[in-house]
């Protein structure tokens, strides 16, 4: 297992460029610089050689909060009862996550097609200390499937769609909830009508 955090401000990976040289149209990597300063942190923690077999990789991205978050005066290190809790803002976790499995290719992996199981999570840091953000990035062999994918078991299924309801049901009404929701679930997730 390799463990290791990297502070660089979170960073999603930008689409390709494209650009004309000598009349020519050429697509250009528009992270390359960012990747490399990422990858020039990160490298003291990367193994000997690439590793080449199924891998799983955990990122938690760790945002500084903006200014506006936090009272001012001598409430300036007091976050604010409106701050947000939960960092649902730009960027997509999925470009965060792009960003850091490109910048570790052919140093800590061969390739990044080697990774089977990827599990993202985005946050705020309550430190206004820490103007920059960091990843934790954690890479484990792959060995079986997470059980949070597990549908096999129809009851547990069920259940965690009651509970799924539930939590919906905590913000506030925020989601429209169908009362017969769990029944639908139950008809949908049979292990006969996954296919």
């Amino acid at each position: 297992m390799l463990q290791f955090r990297v502070n660089y401000k979170p960073t999603p990976l930008k689409r390709p460029r494209l650009t004309r040289i000598g009349g020519k149209p050429v697509i250009y990597d528009a992270s390359k610089k960012e990747k490399k300063a990422w990858l020039q942190l990160a490298r003291q923690y990367a193994p000997k050689t690439p590793l080449t077999n199924a891998l799983t990789i955990n990122l938690e991205f760790c945002f500084p909060r903006p200014k506006n978050h936090y009272g001012t005066g001598r409430n300036k290190n007091k976050l604010k009862p409106s701050a947000p809790l939960i960092h649902t803002f730009m960027p997509d976790v999925d470009n965060l996550s792009k960003f850091i499995l490109d910048a570790m290719n052919e140093v800590f992996y061969n390739d990044d097609r080697q990774v089977v199981e990827l599990n993202s999570h985005k946050e705020y840091i309550n430190d206004p200390d820490n103007t920059t953000g960091y990843t934790l990035v954690t890479i484990l062999p792959y060995k079986v499937k997470g059980s949070h994918f597990d549908t096999s078991n129809e009851e547990n299924t069920v259940q965690s769609a009651k509970d799924s309801k539930n939590n919906i049901n905590n913000y506030g009404g925020m989601f429209p909830v169908n009362d017969s929701s769990s029944e639908s679930i139950s008809e949908s997730t049979t292990s006969e009508n996954i296919k």
